[in-house]
């Protein structure tokens, strides 16, 4: 139902004239790595400064699928419609002159905190939230990508 409705809208927009559009995802997409080392420790906590040192990168779309959390209920449907929609997106507008940005947030705090869970570490605040969209809207429109 999701991804038929966005699919719509896309069309809708392209159809419109909209040059830019930001198509926004989720952490939900990479949310699997969770069930992995070392990022496992890191929402048990129990994570050491070794691990941490020696087995901890970053995840980012260059080096790392989309992968999506089929363990935790109720996750596996949202983190592949995330992922199915990202490349939806890209699908749609990839033959055309328009721009589209997919970006993969963090988690959203409504009182914009980053608490003391492992939470903390995909937290983006309200002021990095807005200076993403803000630099999404300025950038060329032959800039197209996953973010």
């Amino acid at each position: 139902m999701k991804l038929t409705f966005s699919k719509k809208l896309l069309f809708l927009f392209i159809s419109a004239g909209v040059q830019r559009i930001i198509y926004a995802s989720s952490v939900m997409t990479v949310f699997g790595y969770i069930n992995q080392e070392p990022y496992r420790s890191i929402v048990n906590g129990t994570f050491d400064d070794k691990t941490m040192l020696e087995n901890l990168r970053k995840i980012n779309v260059q080096h790392d699928l989309p992968l999506p959390d089929i363990q935790t209920p109720g996750c596996e449907e949202y983190s592949k419609s995330k992922i199915l929609g990202e490349q939806m997106a890209m699908d749609i507008v990839k033959n055309t002159s328009k721009s589209i940005i997919c970006a993969r947030f963090g988690a959203i705090a409504k009182d914009d905190q980053s608490g003391d869970s492992w939470y903390r570490t995909v937290w983006l605040s309200h002021a990095d939230l807005c200076q993403f969209i803000d630099k999404a809207l300025q950038a060329p429109l032959n800039i197209s990508g996953i973010y």
